[in-house]
């Protein structure tokens, strides 16, 4: 299970960290909890002029010709492999020759019980080893996915028992989630930086897990404190995982990564 992650706080990073960040070009791929995160990174920012990181909507590789956090909307929800060949697309139009971090996420959309978990790694490895190969240069960031709360999950358990899999157990959507975190902590952990969104999900922010039973084992979900509609973020998740990634990208900025 992920370690607990307690509520962040501004005063760990310093100044010569929020400076080196601030002169780093970043790509940032995403959908809908892509903007619910980048809503808390802009109230942070709002709050802390010191820190001058750039935020702007954009794929066009000639705006990186200064320091900028690029984000855009990438591939379809529902089909991760359209995020796959998009964000390597948007890196081959120039952005993977110029950024200096680049990193997309899934949405919670993404992954459900019918979900070929292993597939789906296989084909995120082979499009992290692809765009290794050709920016050498370029820190790739892995994102674990997203979850929901264990209300939400419920409720698709339930259509899934009306749809017609009654006589079967119906996976509860976390727990192929949870799955697909796994393969990238395992694969990427002491090799690239994981931002583990999941883990920050899970836990409230005095660092108390977040988690239900099924099939006798423990899984982790979102903290209902953090959401709008049992998947998306509220104010306060926005703001905690807009903290955590900032802190994060300081961190590798520092460490020269």
């Amino acid at each position: 299970m992920p370690v607990s992650i307690a509520e962040p706080s501004l005063d760990n990073v310093s100044l010569v960290s929020w400076d080196k960040i601030s002169a780093k070009r970043i790509f940032f791929g995403h959908q809908s909890v892509g903007y619910n995160i980048l809503d808390g990174l802009e109230m942070i920012l709002k709050e802390h002029p010191e820190i001058h990181v750039k935020i702007v909507e954009t794929a066009d590789p000639t705006r990186f010709d200064a320091p900028i956090f690029a984000h855009a909307q990438i591939g379809r929800n529902e089909d991760p492999s359209s995020k796959c060949e998009a964000f390597e697309r948007f890196l081959d139009d120039g952005i993977g020759k110029w950024a200096d971090i680049a990193f997309f996420k899934f949405c919670f959309v993404d992954v459900n019980r019918d979900t070929d978990v292993e597939k789906m790694f296989e084909q995120y490895r082979e499009t992290i080893r692809s765009v290794k190969k050709k920016y050498p240069a370029l820190t790739i960031v892995h994102f674990t996915v997203p979850l929901v709360t264990s209300d939400y999950s419920l409720i698709y358990r339930l259509k899934g028992i009306i749809k017609g899999l009654l006589g079967r157990k119906s996976m509860d959507v976390n727990v192929n989630r949870y799955r697909m975190n796994e393969l990238i902590r395992k694969e990427y952990t002491g090799k690239d930086p994981i931002f583990d969104l999941s883990s920050i999900e899970s836990f409230t922010p005095k660092g108390e897990p977040v988690t239900f039973v099924y099939d006798g084992k423990r899984y982790p979900s979102l903290y209902p404190g953090y959401s709008t509609d049992g998947g998306h973020l509220n104010e306060t998740g926005k703001r905690i995982v807009g903290m955590r990634l900032l802190m994060f990208l300081a961190n590798i900025a520092e460490k020269g990564k």
